[in-house]
């Protein structure tokens, strides 16, 4: 079978949730200083060919240290040429094999940016990297987290009046180990990206869990290491994609992490329900009025935003995002 890459079904510069995530995440990077200069961590992702997270965070942070992971092999000429900084070194191979043979020297920022739904091999990729954690690393996944149809897994197990909570805990004890699967699984709503979206959470969570508890075993309590989540994204650019971050640290560097001042950037999200970014369907004339209006403070003014032309859930949207936007436009018509 001929390998299609992701980034030659989907241009990953032009996704508009996508846009907002990266520089919702790139604010969300400069905030790290206590922890260090950003510009000294090292950054791992996967660029694709478009590579634009690289792109961003190197002229946006000054990071210098970047590794792509390719898993298109065959390729590698073409992810070369498309290496947009000789900062960028390219590693071709599966995640789990590169992450295996890094070498890790410094803090890092990890964006496990995968297009697919959660498989154990992302958990295992999680894992090496804990295992590898300076204090004030960052490790974020992005998987689709389009529920699994009920019809889908009445087929797959063969089961054609099956409940939809077990052939989905089947499903998923499939793709990954029974002991991170949640005790207190859910039992209806999951048909809807944001329970099942919940639900991958939990698990990662679970994973995360057990490997630090592991890794803190042997340690004493100020070398114990903790985690803190960041942020929990839901987007659509197609596909219902969920980005779960998080920051690993040492017990004796909590005052650091508490002099990040998150909570400042009103994305940052430490709960069970994500954050979405809505992306509302506007002309660009209706998106330069709605730049000049906000921020958005208390009730609409509807004498400034007419009730005809801007719904009151697009401008909420518009609120959320607006310092993100992204500028596309097509250049023939500038």
């Amino acid at each position: 079978m001929t390998y299609i890459a992701s980034g030659d079904r989907i241009n990953y510069s032009l996704r508009p949730a996508k846009s907002v995530e990266r520089k919702m995440l790139k604010d969300l990077f400069s905030q790290l200083y206590p922890f260090g200069p950003v510009s000294g961590y090292k950054y791992i992702g996967f660029g694709s060919k478009y590579f634009s997270d690289f792109k961003l965070f190197h002229r946006a942070l000054h990071i210098n240290d970047m590794t792509s992971i390719e898993s298109d092999v065959e390729r590698r000429e073409k992810y070369e040429f498309n290496k947009p900084f000789d900062c960028v070194s390219l590693l071709p191979g599966r995640s789990t094999d590169v992450l295996q043979r890094m070498t890790y020297a410094r803090k890092f920022i990890a964006w496990l940016d995968y297009d697919a739904a959660l498989e154990q091999s992302a958990l295992d990729d999680l894992d090496l990297l804990i295992g590898n954690v300076f204090s004030g690393s960052v490790l974020l996944v992005t998987l689709n987290v389009i529920p699994p149809k009920i019809g889908q897994l009445r087929e797959e197990f063969r089961s054609p009046n099956g409940p939809h909570p077990d052939l989905l805990k089947l499903k998923l004890e499939s793709l990954v180990s029974e002991e991170f699967i949640p005790m207190d699984f859910p039992k209806a709503r999951l048909n809807k990206v944001e329970v099942y979206s919940q639900l991958i959470r939990s698990i990662i969570l679970n994973r995360i869990t057990k490997t630090l508890s592991e890794k803190n075993a042997a340690l004493s309590d100020d070398e114990k290491w903790e985690f803190e989540q960041l942020v929990y994204f839901n987007y659509k650019d197609g596909a219902d994609m969920s980005t779960i971050g998080w920051i690993f640290f040492q017990r004796k560097d909590r005052e650091k992490y508490n002099a990040c001042n998150l909570t400042s950037l009103n994305f940052f999200n430490q709960t069970e329900n994500a954050w979405n970014i809505d992306i509302p369907n506007l002309t660009t004339k209706e998106i330069r009025h709605l730049q000049e209006v906000m921020p958005l403070m208390g009730e609409i003014d509807r004498e400034k935003l007419s009730d005809v032309i801007f719904a009151e859930s697009d401008i909420v949207s518009f609120s959320k995002i607006y310092r993100y936007f992204p500028n596309f436009f097509d250049i023939e018509m500038a």
